[in-house]
């Protein structure tokens, strides 16, 4: 059993707890592993499952171009393993994803805010299985809207 506490007593806000994972290999390469942490707990079976992680890695190690990428992946209900949810790349593109090919992704505000898309931006409402719909809702909740895309 651990337990880590990693706790801070200074009053004045100036040190902040810092927890730093450093890949030091000499000659990295694009798309290599910087850190990895799994998130697991026994089944109903008493199997150790892996419920969920978090990676980083490095997207371009070119000192002028320097980016990372940072994912969060979630064990969906099959049995298929973790899926990728969440990536953003340091080069200002971010994915969301749903969990496999039955999952919704739902982009939701809090108090008034609002999901934007800026000019220039693509919305691809396409999908290998012809399924994919936009549906914009109102303030109190109810669609007012569908979108449907089309592969192609």
């Amino acid at each position: 059993f651990i337990d880590p506490d990693f706790s801070s007593t200074n009053t004045r806000g100036t040190n902040d707890i810092h927890l730093d994972l450093i890949n030091n290999n000499l000659s990295p390469s694009n798309g290599e592993s910087i850190s990895k942490i799994h998130m697991k707990a026994q089944n109903s079976i008493n199997a150790v499952v892996d419920y969920a992680r978090i990676l980083t890695s490095i997207k371009d190690k070119a000192a002028l171009t320097t980016a990372g990428r940072f994912q969060i992946d979630v064990r969906g209900t099959s049995s298929n393993g973790l899926f990728s949810v969440l990536q953003a790349y340091g080069d200002g593109n971010t994915e969301v994803r749903s969990l496999g090919d039955t999952g919704n992704v739902v982009l939701r505000t809090v108090s008034g805010n609002s999901v934007s898309f800026f000019s220039g931006t693509n919305l691809d409402l396409s999908t290998a299985n012809n399924s994919t719909s936009l549906v914009i809702y109102n303030s109190a909740g109810t669609a007012v809207k569908t979108i449907y895309g089309t592969t192609g």
